[in-house]
């Protein structure tokens, strides 16, 4: 009951200093920013996001890390960030034998691991992911680019390419390269007339 208290209280001032953000109480909000015409739909959690104007995060979306472009629509039980890999040539990936605070694992740590453990995300503007996606730490996705419903993208996306499958892979692109070169010039995302 605490926390839920706790969580109304915050996600009324992210409401007061984002005027324009459409949040439920039901969304766990922590260390983020917002643009302008923000919505964050329910049963999301967003932990050091930074979402710009006129994006919108559909509901039951675990989000972690990340930076996230315009006009941006991201579809329900998409998880973003927050899963870190473990490194493979240690003799085990057990996270206690290489984390610097291992005690949560219950054993002392054996190794220095010296990556990070949550790489930042980035996803570019006038992004679509599907439902039930999943994005790696690190992922760079471009402007334009389409996510399939229930993708799990490993690698960078590039610009106006539609990904899909397990691992993801460019299925095509959305217009032609020449076309593609003109929208990414265009910056239309940038226009006057969606200023605030």
């Amino acid at each position: 009951m605490l926390r839920k208290v706790k969580n109304i209280i915050v996600n009324s001032k992210y409401r007061i200093k984002y005027k324009s953000l459409k949040i439920p109480s039901s969304s766990i909000i922590r260390k983020c920013s917002f643009g302008y015409h923000n919505i964050i739909y329910d049963n999301s959690t967003l932990y050091k996001v930074s979402l710009d104007d006129y994006s919108y995060i559909g509901g039951d979306c675990r989000v972690m890390n990340a930076i996230i472009g315009k006009f941006c629509s991201i579809g329900p039980s998409v998880w973003v960030g927050g899963l870190p890999s473990h490194p493979l040539n240690l003799k085990s990936t057990y996270p206690g034998f290489y984390q610097k605070d291992s005690s949560f694992y219950g054993i002392e740590p054996e190794y220095e691991y010296h990556e990070p453990e949550f790489k930042q995300v980035i996803i570019g503007n006038d992004v679509w992911i599907g439902a039930r996606a999943m994005i790696m730490d690190g992922v760079e996705i471009g402007d334009g680019a389409v996510i399939a419903a229930g993708a799990v993208v490993t690698k960078n996306v590039p610009p106006y390419a539609i990904v899909g499958g397990i691992p993801a892979k460019i299925i095509k692109f959305r217009f032609p390269e020449q076309k593609i070169h003109r929208m990414l010039e265009s910056k239309w995302w940038d226009a006057p007339k969606y200023k605030r």
